[in-house]
């Protein structure tokens, strides 16, 4: 049975809001309820659909104001209310990077997804929060390893020890976060045929200490969906792929991480052909922000519309995969 996180329930339905809730609350409990009556047999088609509920959230967001709320959206957009303070000795990565050109304003075209007025958005990832990710825990990672670590990859490094959820899409590769040593070391081989033995070692040590936030208090969680292809791919050894298996089921185990199949029957083209990640932030004020990753480079994006783009086809997937029980009796039978 699919389980909405407890803080979104809380969030919809115990707790007074003076404000709506975010998109992607509403959109997770949608997905849920939508799996868990199909499980149960239950009709879905007195249901709202996605796109229904969509247009609803911007016509609320569009709504006129309480005086209470105006006032609260009418502080300064450079001073929003628990900012967080850089200051002026901020420690700064040896070799700056053009943040400014990893931070993609917006796909060319992401989908009809506006209407909502800019004064009611949470602040969006910008140079201010990239300089504070620079301080925290994912900096010391990137100083170990800056030697194997691609220009472009650098802020999802430093990001992805602050997340407070990772949802990713993975239809090409196992991501990162759940490889084996072994499994990682064949598809680096695979990927890069002209890596010598020594980064090949170190960008192994690299994934693997990535994945400390899997296993860390307070760590993320993680809600990872591959597609069945992933996991029938030849690798190079039977052996290995089995063993990445059985890791794979051994992580299923912990309540901070997730995982779900989607069969080979329900191919979704629109991302056939690269990864998919959600980031979302610890900091309720800052938005969250979309990762896609491509061969030799990746693309971060912070805009609300391609939020909103990009989580409704995560949200589909979670529909259209098996859900995470069957997913594991999947995972069992393919050893």
């Amino acid at each position: 049975m699919w389980r909405v996180p407890r803080s979104t329930a809380n969030d919809l339905f115990k707790k007074s809001r003076p404000r709506i809730p975010r998109w992607e609350l509403l959109e997770s409990l949608w997905a849920t309820l939508y799996r868990y009556a199909e499980l149960r047999g239950r009709e879905t088609n007195g249901m709202f659909s996605l796109a229904d509920l969509q247009r609803s959230y911007r016509e609320a967001q569009n709504a006129p104001d309480d005086p209470a709320e105006s006032a609260h959206r009418a502080r300064p957009a450079s001073a929003p209310e628990g900012a967080l303070d850089v200051g002026a000795g901020a420690a700064e990565l040896q070799g700056p990077l053009d943040w400014s050109a990893l931070l993609a304003d917006s796909l060319p075209t992401p989908g009809a997804a506006g209407g909502v007025p800019a004064e009611s958005r949470p602040r969006e990832v910008d140079q201010q929060f990239v300089a504070e990710l620079q301080k925290r825990g994912g900096r010391a990672l990137v100083q170990s390893y800056r030697d194997v670590i691609p220009d472009w990859f650098v802020l999802y490094v430093l990001a992805e020890a602050e997340l407070a959820e990772i949802r990713a899409y993975a239809p090409l590769r196992i991501p990162g976060l759940l490889q084996t040593g072994e499994y990682a070391r064949l598809v680096i081989a695979h990927d890069l045929p002209d890596i010598s033995e020594p980064e090949l070692r170190r960008r192994v040590d690299l994934r693997l200490s990535r994945q400390d936030v899997l296993y860390r208090p307070g760590g993320p969680r993680v809600w990872v969906i591959m597609h069945e292809r992933v996991l029938r791919d030849d690798v190079g050894s039977p052996a290995v792929l089995r063993a990445q298996i059985r890791h794979l089921i051994g992580l299923a185990g912990y309540a901070n991480i997730t995982l779900q199949v989607i069969p080979a029957v329900e191919m979704n083209r629109p991302f056939a052909d690269g990864p998919l990640t959600v980031m979302r932030f610890r900091e309720p004020h800052v938005n969250d922000m979309i990762f896609l990753e491509f061969p030799g480079y990746g693309l971060y994006l912070h805009r609300r519309r391609d939020i909103l783009y990009f989580s409704e086809h995560f949200a589909t997937f979670m529909v259209s995969a098996r859900s995470p029980d069957e997913s594991i009796r999947f995972l069992h039978g393919l050893l």
